[in-house]
């Protein structure tokens, strides 16, 4: 049973002090546990292509280097071991993807082998030494082409590159787009984001034989999917797994997900009895880390010569990078439910393709698919601003919900309990000085000066209230 428990009142942040005083620790500062033995140190060798088949892989080198311990492949290591796992979402086509690569590679930085050392410094110079060999094959970068006829697969099993389809809606589009007086396209684009925390991805794991417990030190933000995921790949009674989690040094989403090299260093603790560490590189980072957004949106909207938006037809093609995170499908998947954000809109139609390409997978980025469908309407406002000359926090003031409206369902189907949107922005238009703004704006292009003054407004709804109790229970 869950208990639910309401907070109010403000809430003193526990955490200022370490973090300002240089007190707080991350997995990289820890060292082996008491009474055990030294830490050992993992190094992950990655592909330098985007698409390619490993033809071959040669350790004697590294192998031979002092304080390396052992050099494992992915075919080797992993192959025996389940997929990742991922949220489902309709109609979503699952490829499998281990914690290591098998036989071909599908994005630079794909996890190929790794290196078991005494020091930091051995595994990253036997990392070096790793010889592979690989037939380059076509790669998908275009998110555009991806789904173009002859278009490099990057899964030959699928047929396609795309993950999913999904197509949802409400009202009277075709209504919505007769009844309009101007109708207008544009096509927007929300480019790849890379994440940057304080400490990229780290773990830290220890593995006692003689009790069969699994100790994790991690940098995460989802403490309980490490603990299941880990029981689940390592064959291990979760209640015999514990998480501690360090600081995580900002992570806006991408530390939600337990990719590969984490798992692939709990394996090696368990198979060689010690602690073993893994700390992602600068550049490895942004390599290998989910990455965020990754949307191109063409968009029709429909509206009077007031402002007034009447219907939106959107389609969309969503980067999901070369495999399935833990998050990355449902990520795309909540877009389409936010195209109202705080306007009345009679109808909607849209249309969310998830694509494979080449690169590094996305998964959530600060929003989480919803920045996606803010920006798709604000730029959407600020075209029908330009196209009629109005002002566009005019334009906005005109299609916010009436606060006489509430509580009021979105044709999307989500359910908003109250607000006053115009009084929200008349007041934010207040404290910037919006129209003090506006005469200067005026006076520089007046002017001969080269000097330009832009001015940008967004609104937008914030989903909330998510429970973290599936995660928990």
């Amino acid at each position: 049973m869950n208990e639910h428990v309401q907070t109010s009142g403000l809430e003193r942040r526990r955490e200022d002090y370490s973090l300002i005083t240089g007190g707080s620790h991350y997995v990289d500062d820890l060292k082996s546990p008491q009474g055990r033995p030294p830490v050992l140190y993992m190094a992950v060798v990655r592909s330098p292509y985007a698409h390619a088949e490993i033809t071959g892989i040669q350790f004697e080198r590294a192998q031979s280097l002092p304080g390396v311990i052992a050099v494992f492949q992915g075919a080797e290591l992993v192959s025996g071991m389940p997929v990742l796992d991922t949220i489902p979402v309709s109609g979503l086509r699952k490829p499998e993807r281990r914690p290591l690569a098998v036989g071909r590679v599908r994005y630079v930085g794909d996890p190929v082998a790794v290196v078991l050392a005494e020091s930091l410094y051995a595994a990253m110079d036997a990392r070096d030494l790793v010889e592979v060999e690989y037939e380059p094959l076509p790669a998908v970068v275009d998110l555009e082409g991806a789904l173009d006829p002859g278009a490099p697969l990057l899964y030959d099993e699928l047929g396609s590159n795309s993950a999913f389809t999904q197509e949802s809606g409400g009202g009277d589009i075709q209504a919505a787009f007769e009844n309009a007086d101007h109708v207008v396209r544009l096509r927007v684009v929300n480019q790849r984001l890379a994440p940057g925390s304080l400490e990229s991805r780290a773990c830290m794991f220890d593995f006692d034989p003689s009790s069969g417990e699994l100790s994790a030190w991690v940098s995460s933000q989802a403490v309980y999917r490490v603990r299941d995921t880990l029981a689940k790949f390592l064959g291990l009674d979760r209640n015999r797994i514990r998480v501690h989690n360090a600081e995580v040094g900002g992570a806006f989403g991408a530390k939600n997900n337990f990719l590969g090299e984490e798992i692939v260093a709990a394996l090696l603790a368990v198979k060689f009895g010690r602690p073993v560490k893994w700390i992602e590189s600068r550049s490895e980072n942004f390599q290998a880390q989910s990455q965020g957004r990754g949307q191109v949106n063409y968009i029709e909207a429909a509206f009077q010569d007031d402002g007034k938006l009447l219907g939106l037809r959107v389609r969309s093609l969503a980067d999901l990078g070369a495999f399935l995170a833990s998050a990355t499908a449902m990520v795309p998947s909540r877009t389409p439910s936010m195209l109202c954000g705080p306007y009345q809109l009679q109808a909607i139609e849209s249309k969310m393709v998830g694509v494979f390409t080449n690169k590094a997978t996305t998964a959530p980025y600060r929003g989480a698919g919803r920045p996606e469908a803010t920006y798709i309407l604000e730029r959407t406002m600020d075209r029908i601003a330009h196209e009629l000359a109005l002002d566009p926090a005019e334009v906005r003031r005109r299609n916010f919900i009436s606060p006489q409206s509430f509580p009021y369902t979105t044709v999307t189907g989500l359910q908003y309990d109250s607000g006053n949107y115009q009084a929200a922005l008349d007041r934010a238009l207040e404290l910037a000085d919006y129209a003090g703004w506006r005469v200067k704006q005026r006076e520089y292009r007046q002017s001969t000066s080269p000097r330009l003054l832009g001015i940008g407004l967004a609104t937008f709804i914030e989903l909330s209230g998510d429970s973290a109790a599936p995660m928990s229970n």
